[in-house]
C-alpha cells in the first residue's frame, strides 16, 4: 500500500471519529465549520510538508481549511494554555499567567535509544 493511501486514511479515520462525536454531543458543527490543524516533525522538509498536504488533501480536507503546524510549536501554545478544568460535556482553557515559565523539550528526529 502506498504510504500516501495510509496517511490519508489515518487522516480520514481521525476525522470521521471527530465527527462523528460531535454529533453525538450535539454541538451542531458541521465540517465546515472547522479548520484543521495538522502537525508535523520540526525536521520535516518542504517536500515532505507537501506530503501530508496531500494526504489531508485526500483524506477530505480542503487545503483552504488546512494549516500544517510544526510540534515543537504546538506543544507550546497548548503549554500556554493547558485545560484548567474539564468534565466530560466541556473542558475550560485558562492562558497561564503572565511570567509563567515553561519548556518544550522536542526528542523527535531519529530518536534515543536507550540501553
Amino acid at each position: 500500500m502506498l504510504a500516501l493511501d495510509v496517511f490519508a486514511l489515518s487522516i480520514k479515520c481521525l476525522k470521521n471519529h471527530l465527527m462523528k462525536e460531535l454529533k453525538k454531543k450535539g454541538t451542531g458543527l458541521n465540517e465546515e465549520d472547522i479548520f484543521w490543524i495538522l502537525t508535523v516533525p520540526a525536521i520535516w522538509n518542504d517536500a515532505a510538508k507537501q506530503f501530508m498536504r496531500e494526504a489531508a488533501t485526500k483524506a477530505g480536507i480542503h487545503t483552504e481549511k488546512l494549516e500544517l503546524a510544526l510540534e515543537p510549536e504546538a506543544a507550546s501554545l497548548f503549554c500556554q494554555y493547558i485545560p484548567l478544568t474539564s468534565s466530560e460535556d466541556q473542558v475550560k482553557f485558562v492562558a497561564a499567567p503572565l511570567g509563567t515559565k515553561y519548556m518544550v523539550v522536542d526528542l523527535g528526529g531519529k530518536g534515543i535509544l536507550f540501553n
